[in-house]
């Protein structure tokens, strides 16, 4: 057996059953996982110059998702002949209708006038954590505000807003009045 042949049959092959388990998590069908490791294979061969690599393992998955990116990447590639074919279908795009759009567009306004009802400390948040995506202890310290206020301010938001979008009727669009809330917790009502 050559030299190659037996750095492959000790470093390589015991690591096929882990290349295809972690190709078949990846979510790629058993013929792909198969023509993956043939190519890794191949390439792993090819790319052999007879020096002892330091770490199989990590040599191997790399040059699988290496096959695995180009693999993808030829997928996208379509050629200009489909191209053709598919305007010939005279198909629409799929995408939203005119109606379908100006609907996302209402709901998106109507989302937006919530938001804008909300509390000013609790707006402040609720755009920081929903809207822009910023965590919890960052919208904290950005605004001078204990993490379990920038909670507290959240959740009451997200209250709010579901309430006024199932219920945008006049009323429910009103934060309520603190005034009023504490006076009937009171009696004084």
């Amino acid at each position: 057996m050559s030299s190659r042949a037996e750095w492959f049959a000790e470093h390589i092959l015991p690591l096929e059953p882990k290349v295809r388990a972690w190709l078949r998590k990846a979510g790629w069908t058993r013929e792909e996982v198969e023509d993956l490791v043939q190519e890794t294979y191949a390439r792993l061969a090819a790319a052999w110059a007879g020096g002892e690599v330091a770490h199989p393992s990590a040599y191997v998955f790399a040059t699988v998702r290496n096959v695995a990116a180009d693999q993808l990447r030829r997928q996208r590639i379509v050629s200009i002949r489909s191209v053709a074919d598919i305007s010939r279908l005279n198909a629409t795009d799929g995408g939203p209708d005119a109606e379908a759009r100006l609907t996302a567009h209402e709901e998106l306004d109507q989302l937006r006038a919530a938001i804008e009802r909300l509390p000013g400390q609790c707006r402040a948040v609720f755009v920081l954590r929903k809207v822009e995506g910023v965590s919890q202890a960052e919208t904290a310290e950005r605004l001078g505000l204990a993490q379990s206020t920038v909670e507290k301010h959240v959740a009451r938001g997200m209250r709010m807003v579901a309430a006024w979008l199932t219920r945008p009727d006049d009323e429910a669009m009103r934060p309520a009045d603190s005034s009023a809330r504490k006076g009937a917790i009171r009696g004084n009502r």
